[in-house]
């Protein structure tokens, strides 16, 4: 009887498995990278997906975009935007210093480095990919 108390008991606590990482997902860091850039309206866009279940409010976001490994572009914003559980948003900086690019570039690699003020914390985001000329244009990226 012993034994097979033992065996049950072992069988249920193998079936379990490891503890539950739920509470680990619930804290994934924003993904933040540049949507759309526009050099002659000195315009940028930024896709920020907010991945956690806990709704938070988004104070202020600051990113220091480096432009092609040596050229440095800085952008601040307060939106105040609200966000659920795993949202979008396209965030828009207007009248951006853009007098680092050179117009009719086909690609422009970028590392965006953002601090995101919740009103819960603060966490930080790195991204570092390239933006493409859009075809027929001379001054517009994505």
């Amino acid at each position: 009887m012993k034994l097979f108390s033992l065996i049950i008991v072992s069988l249920m606590l193998v079936s379990c498995g490891e503890p539950n990482n739920h509470f680990r997902r619930q804290k994934a860091p924003p993904d933040v990278k540049i949507n759309f850039i526009d050099i002659a309206k000195k315009e940028v866009q930024l896709r920020f997906e907010y991945r956690s279940y806990r709704p938070r409010k988004l104070e202020e976001i600051a990113c220091q975009i480096i432009v092609n490994d040596n050229k440095e572009i800085s952008i601040d914003s307060k939106p105040k935007l609200q966000f659920e559980s795993f949202s979008t948003e396209i965030i828009t900086f207007k009248k951006v210093k853009l007098n680092v690019f050179e117009p009719g570039q086909e690609q422009i690699r970028y590392l965006l480095d953002c601090e995101v003020d919740y009103d819960t914390g603060k966490e930080f985001a790195v991204k570092r990919s390239a933006l493409y000329l859009v075809p027929g244009s001379v001054n517009q990226y994505r």
